[in-house]
């Protein structure tokens, strides 16, 4: 019983540390590349204060990218990331 419950929370834990990035679209294709002030931009999952800072999509019909507030377990209340959706699915 004991290693059951292990297991389960280390999946628990491994679900919530990996995961997050992907449901910031982490998985969606976005150029990487240098913004106007000589920084890279802020890939999907990375702490923003502007949508400015965020990665672009590189299909900027079907999906939009910006800056939005989401609760961080880890920091214990709400962080800025970027983040990239699909505009045809909920996630936006």
């Amino acid at each position: 019983m004991k290693a059951i419950l292990s297991m389960l929370i280390f999946v628990a834990l491994f679900a919530a540390i990996v995961g997050n990035r992907w449901n910031s679209g982490y998985g969606i294709p976005h150029k990487y590349e240098k913004l106007p002030n000589g920084k890279m931009c802020s890939l999907p999952g990375d702490s923003c204060s502007k949508r400015d800072e965020c990665c672009k999509p590189v299909n900027e019909k079907e999906n939009s990218s910006g800056c939005r507030r989401t609760w961080s377990a880890m920091d214990g209340g709400f962080v800025n990331q970027c983040h990239i959706c699909n505009l045809e699915s909920s996630m936006c």
